[in-house]
């Protein structure tokens, strides 16, 4: 998917935790729920206050 590739670019250069956020979606909606819930994870290490914006259930299957 051309929008995780990019955002991995993105990371790669300067991580923050909106990147992050914005690719764990990405990789939700494209099927890959581990990889979402790292992308999760790392952008809580970063800013604690961006699981305020996390909403609904998440399957880790």
């Amino acid at each position: 998917m051309a929008g995780i590739e990019a955002l991995s670019q993105a990371i790669s250069a300067e991580p923050t935790a909106t990147l992050y956020k914005e690719r764990g979606r990405l990789r939700m909606l494209a099927g890959d729920s581990q990889g979402a819930m790292d992308d999760i994870r790392k952008a809580a290490e970063l800013d604690p206050s961006m699981l305020e914006q996390f909403s609904g259930k998440f399957d880790n299957k």
